[in-house]
């Protein structure tokens, strides 16, 4: 296949579910690579980085209330107390197709917007998605600087090592013929019988 036919697919491909013809693909990020997936992949791969019910992301400090199905965290006050069981089931279980990015224009003073739900999901999705290359960042910026130290610290020994090597450059070898020498290695023969 064409390598410019193949990258024009890939933007417009999810790689994860592989619907065709997606107006936004984010670059996710998975822990070891990056893909291009839709919005809704997005969502559905990460269902602890937002409430299922107000598509707020999980800060961590919040009150949250676990799904028995997807295991997604669901804010205390986005559940009304009637859906507070024991065993608790979010609109997403109950619905996943609140999860699906379709895009519904709509007129608005001559212009064509966005519907209301479809731009919560795809700012939902892309505030995942750059909180987890954030944090990919963060990882590698510290792996490299990791790296430097040791590097630093290697090159520090290796170059102590050759300032050793060097000293005993300047004494005489054992295998050198020079008469210091022979009357060393004599020496050493002798104490050796």
């Amino acid at each position: 296949m064409n390598r410019d036919l193949t990258m024009e697919l890939d933007d417009t491909i999810c790689s994860r579910c592989f619907c065709k013809d997606q107006k936004f693909l984010h670059n996710h990020w998975d822990g070891t690579k990056g893909h291009k997936i839709c919005t809704s992949c997005v969502l559905f791969a990460n269902p602890n980085s937002f409430c299922p019910t107000c598509f707020d992301i999980i800060a961590g400090t919040e009150e949250l209330i676990e799904c028995v199905g997807c295991k997604s965290n669901t804010h205390v006050g986005c559940v009304p107390d009637k859906d507070k069981p024991s065993l608790f089931v979010c609109l997403t279980c109950k619905s996943p197709k609140r999860l699906v990015f379709d895009i519904k224009l709509k007129e608005l003073k001559g212009t064509k917007v966005m519907d209301k739900e479809a731009a919560l999901l795809l700012l939902t999705a892309a505030t995942i998605v750059k909180k987890l290359i954030s944090k990919a960042l963060d990882e590698a910026v510290n792996a490299a600087a990791k790296h430097a130290a040791d590097t630093i610290s290697v090159k520090k020994k290796a170059s102590e090592a050759v300032e050793r090597f060097m000293k005993l450059e300047d004494r005489p070898s054992l295998l050198d013929p020079s008469p210091e020498t022979s009357r060393e290695t004599g020496r050493l023969q002798r104490l050796s019988l």
